[in-house]
């Protein structure tokens, strides 16, 4: 089989829109979603009523058309879609899919339009009734490209669609990501006791950390590394904290409990947890802590010393919301 006989982009050439879509393919590596976090996401109306909006933006559809292997289409929707929602009645509920589609006249199932210039080639459209289960266009074995937006859970004699009844489904195409690792080593002679019962930075150090403008996820692990502990009883807690003026969001508390420590020794504490960046957070420089206190009880006592490290290892994640 001969290849097409004109590659991209060759001056002054008829061009295939096949070899197009091979080059949208290669250019994203064949992945599919939408573009950014907040596109094209799915909420009920301001004032619910029987429609839904998708809010504006982009996407990558694969071309799932018979002989259209290797092959993307990359659309924009520039404002608000509303999209009309059918009623329940009372014999039960549904499971509606909301999904982004193509329509192509170059394949069976669309018919050419009248002028090609005036014509509708993507939109939101809504798939009704799809089974349990099903949270993936492509589950559905669709002959035409389409992505999952959004699933609606419509209860029975329903008509007006709020946004308890709407999953979100999007996946960004080509999400980005970034790592950064902040180590804090102590000099001989350094002492950070953890001695209270009370909220306490631990060590009582800052860290400065920059977060990318498109994170809307995180990845936070913190390590308190060959910490001394005296004999005794000791339980606690540990955790990160985040500021940037105002707020104060933190990862959850990772406990520790020693009991009948016979001698003086060392121990490593690790606190980590997945959290969502606040849109406050995104694009800025922000004060982190590491924290700790002891619980009520025990005799043990733990400290940093100038044999003992903290690490804060964060990676960032784009990720739809």
């Amino acid at each position: 089989m001969a290849w097409d006989s004109v590659p991209w982009f060759v001056a002054g050439a008829n061009h295939s829109v096949e070899v197009a879509r091979l080059f949208a393919y290669a250019a994203t590596s064949g992945a599919e979603g939408v573009i950014l976090p907040d596109d094209l996401k799915v909420r009920a109306l301001s004032t619910p009523g029987s429609q839904v909006r998708a809010a504006p933006g982009g996407a990558i559809l694969l071309n799932r058309y018979a002989g259209g292997g290797q092959q993307s289409y990359v659309g924009r929707n520039p404002t608000q879609d509303n999209v009309a929602i059918t009623a329940t009645g009372s014999a039960g509920g549904r499971r509606d899919l909301i999904v982004a589609r193509v329509a192509d006249p170059q394949y069976p199932g669309t018919s050419a339009p009248t002028d090609p210039n005036d014509f509708q080639y993507i939109y939101t459209e809504v798939i009704e009734d799809v089974p349990a289960g099903i949270t993936r266009a492509r589950d559905l074995n669709l002959n035409y490209p389409a992505i999952e937006l959004a699933l609606l859970d419509i209860p029975a004699n329903t008509a007006t669609i709020t946004n308890a009844m709407i999953t979100d489904l999007r996946k960004v195409a080509l999400p980005r990501k970034d790592r950064t690792l902040l180590v804090k080593n102590f000099a001989a002679g350094e002492i950070h006791d953890l001695g209270s019962s009370n909220f306490q930075q631990w060590p009582n150090e800052n860290f400065d950390l920059f977060i990318p403008e498109w994170a809307t996820q995180m990845n936070v692990i913190a390590d308190w590394v060959q910490v001394r502990v005296s004999a005794g009883d000791r339980a606690g807690e540990v955790w990160v904290r985040f500021h940037d003026g105002e707020s104060w969001p933190s990862t959850a508390r990772n406990r520790w409990d020693l009991t009948g420590v016979p001698n003086t020794s060392r121990m490593s504490i690790r606190s980590a947890a997945p959290m969502s960046v606040p849109a406050a957070f995104r694009g800025q420089t922000v004060r982190v802590n590491l924290m700790g206190r002891n619980l009520t009880g025990g005799s043990g006592s733990l400290r940093l010393d100038g044999s003992s490290s903290v690490t804060l290892d964060v990676e960032f994640l784009e990720r739809a919301v």
